[in-house]
């Protein structure tokens, strides 16, 4: 990153010239403040300071990344609370990558089913993050963590709710996407129902 040094220092010294031209209605520290403005903006290429930004940043450890992806997966879970349309599709867009929206869904409404009863639904209402592990991503600019995490929802059936916890373990990836992190990839290593 280059630094404008001169220009920096000409308009600082000429807002300041400026202030103290006003408070005293002096009219050469106008003239003076101008002049200092205009020297720092034609000079502005001449002096630079190069500030160098290293190419690889760190990667967030695991106690670092665990809220981030919590939040992540929870919303992911939250997205399927309402209607099964595309408002579930525009749920997900904002917790998963546009490429991964649509196998996203398909894999978690199933997942969110009764084996036995198909008209009874899980609803998450809490999810921890128990485990969370950097590993090799990917992508040159994803990070991956290697996750363990239990969901907490209910099941209503019969007039009555059950509740259910989930363990569950996997390889999650994130990466960048218009200044917010999303999943980029979610791969499910195993989910067991816990006690």
């Amino acid at each position: 990153v280059r630094v404008p040094v001169l220009l920096a220092f000409g308009c600082l010294l000429a807002l300041s010239l400026a202030i103290i031209s006003i408070r005293r209605r002096n009219g050469w520290l106008a003239v003076g403040a101008i002049a200092f403005f205009a020297l720092g903006w034609t000079a502005r290429s001449l002096a630079t300071y190069t500030v160098l930004v290293s190419p690889e940043l760190r990667t967030p450890s695991g106690a670092e990344a665990s809220p981030t992806i919590e939040a992540l997966v929870y919303n992911v879970y939250r997205a399927m609370d309402g209607p099964q349309d595309s408002g579930a599709h525009a749920r997900l867009a904002a917790s998963v990558s546009e490429e991964l929206v649509e196998s996203i869904y398909r894999d978690i409404v199933p997942t969110l089913r009764l084996d036995d009863h198909h008209s009874s639904r899980l609803r998450i209402h809490g999810v921890e993050m128990l485990e969370v592990e950097p590993v090799d991503a990917p992508g040159k600019s994803d990070i991956s963590y290697r996750c363990k995490w239990q969901s907490r929802g209910t099941v209503g059936h019969w007039g009555h709710l059950h509740h259910r916890t989930t363990a569950h373990d996997g390889v999650i990836t994130l990466a960048a996407e218009a200044g917010t992190w999303k999943i980029a990839r979610l791969d499910i290593l195993s989910s067991e129902p816990s006690h």
